[in-house]
C-alpha cells in the first residue's frame, strides 16, 4: 500500500488543481481531476496508520481538507475502520 505522506501529497495536489480551475475551464478537466480526488480520498480513508503519529497525521489532514469535512458522501463506518489496525472489513 502507498504511504500516508504520498497519499496526502497526491490529494493536496489534486485539490489545489480543483480549487484553481476557473469555471470556464472546468468542463475540460472535471473528469480527470474528480477521479484523482476521489481515488486519493478513498485511499486515505482506507489507509490504516502504523503508528500513533500516523494516526494523528491522518486525522489532522482529514479535518483540514474540505473533501473530507464538507462533502457528505463518506461512509462513517469506512472512515472509522480506516483508523483501526488489523480489523477485517
Amino acid at each position: 500500500m502507498t504511504g500516508l505522506n504520498h497519499l496526502i501529497t497526491m490529494h493536496k495536489a489534486a485539490m489545489s488543481v480543483y480549487n484553481g480551475v476557473p469555471d470556464k475551464d472546468w468542463p475540460d478537466i472535471a473528469d480527470q481531476i474528480s477521479a484523482t480526488i476521489e481515488t486519493s480520498r478513498a485511499e486515505i480513508v482506507k489507509y490504516r496508520p502504523n503508528s500513533l503519529d500516523e494516526m494523528n497525521r491522518k486525522a489532522e489532514f482529514m479535518l483540514s481538507c474540505r473533501s473530507f469535512t464538507e462533502w457528505g458522501d463518506l461512509d462513517i463506518k469506512d472512515v472509522i475502520s480506516g483508523f483501526i489496525r488489523g480489523m477485517a472489513r
